[in-house]
C-alpha cells in the first residue's frame, strides 16, 4: 500500500515558561527513621536507597474516596507499574498473605519525585526518606473495582507485572495493559487486571499451581500470544516444577480474556533432548555457572526437567539485543539463575510450529562462587531484565541482598571458557538489614527521565507489618537520557557532507530519502539504506497495515520516533482523500534506545466498504530565528 510522507522546513517562534523546581523537605512519612533497604555493610557500592512507604506510616488521608486503604496488610511482594499519566507512576503491591489477601495501589507523583531526585539524593548520605504524605506519594487504594470473572478471592499473590499492550509492536503482544499475578498456593491460578478500568480476572485456562509469575514472550504474530510460566514447588533437593509455555490465539471480538488470547491455550512443558534430566543442582545444574542444555517444548510432561522454586521470570527488554522479546530469565530459588531461550521457535495460529527447540542457559548457580560482598549469591527470588542488558535479583535467604548481573559480560566470559565470575560480573547492591526478604523488582528509569539501569523500586518484605516497605534504589551510575539533538549536530556527524549534500533536503547517497527523513527514521545519509521498518525493527521508512477489531476495520501505522530532538515534527495524520488531515490516535511505544522509540497509530476512522483511507506520517523541522 503507497501512503504519502511529507516533508518541510518552517520558522517557528516557541515561547518557554521557565519554572523553579524546588526540592521538596526531606522527610519520614511517619516521623520516624525506618529505612530498611541499604548499602551492604561494611561496602560502598555506590547505590543509594529511600523509603517511599513503610507499613506502619498513616496515610488514610490520601486514600481514594470510596475505597479503603490497604498498605495496613503486611507481606508486601510482587510489584508492577505502569505511566498512569505524564505526572503519575501507579505502582500495584501484592499482599502475600494467604487466603483473603489482596494488593494495593500507589500513585506516585512523578514531576515531585524527579524534583527530589535531582535536589535530594546529592545532599543526602543517610539513605533517609523521600518526603511527607502528599508530596511524592498522590493517593492509595484497593488494587481493583470489579471482579469481571472468578470470585476475586484471592490466595497469596506473590511475584507480578505490567505489561503494556502490544509490548512488541503493531498488535504483538497482549490488546490490553495487563497487571499479571500468581497465586502461589494450591491449585493456585493466574489472575489478570485490565489497568484501565480496574476489573480483576481469573484465568483458569493457564493451569493450576503454586504459581509465583508469568512473562509474556514475543511470538512475532499479531494472532498469538505466549508466556513462560513459574511455579514455586519443590525444594533445594527435589525438583517438582515444569518449566512450562502457554500459547493462545487472541480473538479481537471475544470477551477481555478471549482477546487478550488467555482462553482455550495450550500448555507446553520444557524437556530436555534425549534425557528426563531432573532440574535440581544434580541435574541440569551439576556443571555450574555457563552450563547450556538444549530441549524442546512438548505438551506430554512425563519426561518433562522438574525444577525447584521457579520464583520468578521476566523477559529481555533490552532494545537491540538479539534477545529482545524472545530470551526470558528465569530464577530457580535453590539452584540458578538461568535463561531460556525461544529465538528458534516457530509460533503459527494459537500454537507451536515445526521448530520447538529452546536451550538453557546457566547463568549463575546457586553458592558456585562468593562472589564481591556478602555471604554468597543464594536464595534467587524476584527479578528484572533492565532495558539496559543487566538482570537485578532480589534475595529470600535470611539477607535480602539484591544482585546486579552483568549478561553479556557473563556471557562472553563462558563463551571463552571462564566460569568464575568476578565482582564486576555479579555484584551485591543492597541489602534488607531486617528479616525475610527483599522482594519485588522494577525499573522505573524511563519514567522518571533517566536512562534504564537507573532507578528502581522495590520491596521489603515481612510478617511483620512495620518492617515491609516500598523503597526507591538509584544506581551510582544514573544517568538522565541525553539532551535533545537538533539536525545541525547530528548531520555535523557526518563530515563528508557538506554544502547542499548537508542539507535537511539533501540525498547525497541518491536512495530517494531526503537527510530530513534519514534523521528522523534513524537512518544513514551516507548509504543506501531505503528500506520499510521491519517487524521489530529499530530504523526504516514508515510502515502501515490494516487491522479487523470485531466488524469494523483500521489503518495502523508503525515508526521510527526519535525522542532526543529538540527541532523535530514526526506526526502522524489520516484522511479520507489527502486533502484536510486529522490526528491519528497513540496505540503504544517501545523505547529502542536512548534516542528511538517504535510508535504505534490507529487512525481513529473506521474503513468501511467503498471507502477510501490515507495515512502519513509528516516530518518538519523546526528552526530557531
Amino acid at each position: 500500500m503507497q501512503y504519502p510522507i511529507t516533508h518541510s522546513s518552517f520558522l517557528r517562534i516557541i515561547s518557554i515558561a521557565c519554572l523553579a523546581a524546588l526540592a521538596s523537605p526531606v522527610l519520614a512519612l511517619d516521623g520516624g527513621n525506618d529505612v530498611f533497604i541499604t548499602v551492604p555493610t561494611g561496602t560502598s557500592t555506590g547505590w543509594k536507597t529511600f523509603e517511599i512507604l513503610t507499613g506502619d506510616d498513616t496515610l488514610g488521608s490520601l486514600a481514594q474516596e470510596g475505597f479503603i486503604w490497604t498498605l495496613s496488610h503486611d507481606d508486601w511482594d510482587g510489584v508492577g507499574a505502569y505511566l498512569l499519566d505524564s505526572s503519575t507512576l501507579r505502582v500495584f503491591i501484592n499482599h502475600e498473605a494467604g487466603a483473603g489477601s489482596t494488593f494495593s495501589r500507589v500513585d506516585i507523583d512523578l514531576t515531585n519525585l524527579q524534583n527530589w531526585i535531582v535536589a535530594g539524593i546529592p545532599n543526602n548520605t543517610n539513605n533517609d526518606q523521600v518526603a511527607a504524605p502528599g508530596q511524592i506519594v498522590k493517593a492509595v487504594s484497593l488494587g481493583w473495582t470489579s471482579v469481571g470473572a472468578g470470585t476475586g478471592a484471592l490466595n497469596n499473590p506473590c511475584s507480578a507485572n505490567v505489561w503494556p499492550a502490544d509490548t512488541f509492536g503493531f498488535a504483538r503482544g497482549f490488546a490490553d495493559t495487563l497487571y499479571l499475578l500468581g497465586e502461589e498456593s494450591t491449585g493456585g491460578h493466574f489472575w489478570v487486571m485490565d489497568v484501565t478500568t480496574r476489573t480483576l480476572y481469573e484465568a483458569p485456562d493457564l493451569g493450576t499451581s503454586r504459581w509465583e509469575n508469568a512473562t509474556i514472550v514475543d511470538t512475532g504474530r499479531t494472532d498469538t500470544v505466549a508466556l513462560i510460566l513459574g511455579a514455586d514447588v519443590g525444594s533445594s533437593s527435589t525438583g517438582t516444577a515444569p518449566l512450562q509455555l502457554y500459547v493462545g490465539l487472541k480473538n479481537p471480538s471475544g470477551s477481555f480474556l478471549e482477546r487478550n488470547g488467555l482462553v482455550g491455550g495450550k500448555v507446553y512443558n520444557w524437556d530436555p533432548e534425549g534425557s528426563s534430566t531432573n532440574g535440581t543442582l544434580s541435574g541440569i545444574f551439576s556443571g555450574g555457572n555457563g552450563t547450556s542444555v538444549n530441549g524442546t517444548w512438548v505438551l506430554d510432561g512425563t519426561n518433562a526437567a522438574l525444577f525447584s522454586k521457579l520464583e520468578d521470570v521476566h523477559t529481555n527488554l533490552s532494545p537491540g539485543s538479539s534477545g529482545y522479546g524472545v530470551e526470558v530469565a528465569v530464577a530457580s530459588q535453590a539452584e540458578a539463575v538461568f535463561t531460556v531461550d525461544l529465538s528458534g521457535v516457530d509460533f503459527v495460529a494459537g500454537d507451536l510450529g515445526v521448530n520447538r527447540d529452546s536451550p538453557v542457559l546457566v547463568l549463575f548457580a546457586s553458592n558456585s562462587q562468593d562472589v564481591s560482598v556478602g555471604n554468597g549469591f543464594a536464595g534467587m527470588d524476584n527479578l528484572v531484565w533492565s532495558a539496559n542488558g543487566k538482570i537485578y535479583v532480589n534475595e529470600d535467604d535470611g539477607e535480602g541482598d539484591i544482585w546486579q548481573i552483568d549478561v553479556d559480560s557473563l556471557k562472553a566470559s563462558y563463551t571463552l571458557g571462564d566460569f568464575t565470575p568476578d565482582a564486576s560480573q555479579v555484584f551485591d547492591i543492597l541489602d534488607a538489614d531486617f528479616a525475610n526478604e527483599s522482594s519485588g523488582i522494577i525499573d522505573i528509569s524511563r519514567d522518571l527521565g533517566y536512562q534504564a539501569g537507573s532507578i528502581f523500586l522495590t520491596v521489603g518484605q515481612s510478617g511483620v507489618l512495620t518492617n515491609n516497605q516500598l523503597a526507591m534504589a538509584v544506581s551510582p551510575t544514573a544517568a538522565l537520557i541525553p539532551d535533545p539533538i537538533t539536525y545541525a549536530t547530528w548531520i555535523a556527524g557526518f563530515p563528508s557532507l557538506t554544502g547542499s549534500n548537508a542539507l535537511a533536503t539533501g540525498d547525497p547517497e541518491k536512495d530517494g530519502i531526503v537527510n530530513l527523513l534519514e534523521y528522523a527514521f534513524n537512518l544513514n545519509p551516507t548509504v543506501p539504506d531505503a528500506a520499510a521498518l521491519e517487524i521489530n525493527g529499530a530504523s526504516g521508512l514508515p510502515r502501515m497495515e490494516l487491522t479487523t477489531d470485531g466488524s469494523e476495520s483500521h489503518l495502523i501505522l508503525e515508526f521510527v520516533r526519535r525522542t532526543n530532538s529538540s527541532d523535530l515534527i514526526e506526526a502522524s495524520e489520516f484522511s479520507p482523500a489527502m486533502d484536510s488531515w486529522g490526528a491519528g490516535s497513540l496505540i503504544t511505544t517501545t523505547p529502542i534506545s536512548s534516542e528511538f522509540e517504535r510508535v504505534l497509530v490507529q487512525d481513529p476512522t473506521g474503513l468501511s466498504a467503498g471507502t477510501s483511507r490515507f495515512g502519513r506520517i509528516r516530518v518538519e523541522l523546526e528552526t530557531g530565528p
